[in-house]
């Protein structure tokens, strides 16, 4: 009697490829250097200056903002919101 050991014959393992990436967008053209609305440039360069700060409290770190300067952007927004308000009406004219 012979004895016989049974071997399992490997099968092969495909490949991974790795996905091919899609073509990049071309860039955005620059902004205007002069603002659109003249009447709300100051406004929104003050808005755009508060991008850190909003930064901070969205990732949950208020150790980094003062209350009065968490407080700026909510009074200067109550500022704002009737100027665009006349802009916008001036517009409609």
């Amino acid at each position: 009697m012979s004895a016989s050991i049974d071997f399992p014959i490997p099968t092969p393992v495909p490949r991974h490829h790795p996905p091919r990436s899609a073509p990049v967008p071309p860039p955005l053209p620059p902004a205007p250097a002069i603002p659109l609305v003249p009447q709300l440039g100051g406004r929104a360069a003050f808005f755009a200056s508060g991008a850190r700060v909003r930064a901070a409290v969205r990732a949950g770190l208020p150790r980094h903002v003062e209350p009065r300067t968490a407080d700026d952007p909510v009074r200067r927004t109550g500022q704002f919101l009737p100027v665009v308000d006349r802009v916008l009406r001036e517009d409609r004219r």
